[in-house]
């Protein structure tokens, strides 16, 4: 249980590294397994990524998948190196991307509840004497609470990063 808990918690860290806030960070290019695996990702200042790739051949195919993806307007390939330059945020652009933040963090909400749920309903079935199962509810409400304050502070974070 506590395993599950956990792994929700890791998910929504790692979804919310991908979700850009004023600086750059190496985490958004995870969900380009093309580029994130090609070479060694720097952030060379508050708006440009460096991807210094092994060869010319994944330079080139990193480069067309973060054209693809689209998440810099036009990425600059010289030589083994790629640039990649992101635009500044707006106002509406920030706004979008903390209620992307919250949806993230009430599906893993959603998760640890399903995971508690589980969990006590296979109690209720158990052989157990009725203290026993009152005392293991409650430590599962209690390991539950933990996981989702934990939560809350990562998407509260967030949300400072955001400045919204």
């Amino acid at each position: 249980m506590e395993k599950q808990f956990s792994t929700c918690e890791e998910n929504l860290s790692s979804e919310l590294a991908k979700i850009r806030t004023g600086k750059v960070s190496p985490a958004l290019l995870d969900s380009i397994p093309q580029a994130r695996h090609a070479g060694q990702v720097t952030v060379k200042n508050a708006n440009t990524l460096l991807l210094t790739t092994f060869d010319h051949n994944t330079a080139q195919r990193a480069y067309q998948a973060i054209k693809e993806a689209g998440i810099a307007q036009n990425p600059v390939k010289n030589g083994l190196e790629i640039e990649i330059v992101l635009p500044k945020l707006t106002s509406e652009y920030k706004v979008k991307l903390l209620k992307l933040s919250k949806d993230i963090l009430d599906k893993q909400k959603v998760q640890i509840r399903n995971i508690r749920n589980k969990f006590v309903s296979q109690l209720k079935k158990s052989d157990a004497t009725k203290d026993e199962k009152h005392h293991m509810e409650s430590y599962i409400q209690q390991c539950m609470d933990l996981h989702l304050q934990s939560m809350e502070a990562m998407f509260e974070t967030k949300k400072q990063q955001l400045q919204v």
